[in-house]
């Protein structure tokens, strides 16, 4: 398997396990009656908290790969590395803005900040699943 295969994996670990810990976290603290001041709150948090949970698993991947399979990371990425990263940063764009326009469309249509706030609280963790099976999918195939 790749190292970009694997690291895809992980990091979809990572991701699940920040939603898992994060999401239930903000579920235990939100109710149906949130305020413009709790939802800024929780999206912005929810970037940090994505981000430590992917620098832990990272620094775990390093580790492990290092002494158990004595492999490096690749120090460069040529043409086809990049192209998959262009296609699979696309498909994250597409997705993260397919979820941003229907939290603002159950906004309108149902005028309650909740249901916006939990669809846009899984869009940001749903693309960045996206993102890395993309990755998975493109590495393992072809473009």
């Amino acid at each position: 398997m790749a190292y970009q295969v694997k690291r895809s994996w992980l990091t979809i670990g990572t991701i699940l396990v920040g939603l898992i810990i994060y999401g239930g976290y903000v579920l235990s603290q939100v109710d149906t009656s949130l305020t413009l001041n709790q939802f800024g709150m929780y999206v912005l948090l929810a970037v940090p908290a994505l981000m430590v949970t992917q620098i832990v698993g990272k620094f775990m991947f390093d580790i492990f790969n290092r002494t158990y399979e004595k492999k490096e990371e690749p120090k460069k990425m040529d043409e086809f590395d990049q192209i998959i990263e262009y296609k699979s940063v696309r498909n994250f764009s597409f997705m993260f803005l397919a979820g941003f326009f229907v939290s603002m469309l159950l906004l309108w249509i149902l005028g309650t900040l909740f249901a916006a706030f939990m669809v846009m609280f899984l869009t940001l963790f749903l693309s960045g699943i996206v993102l890395q099976i993309s990755y998975i999918v493109y590495y393992s195939k072809g473009v």
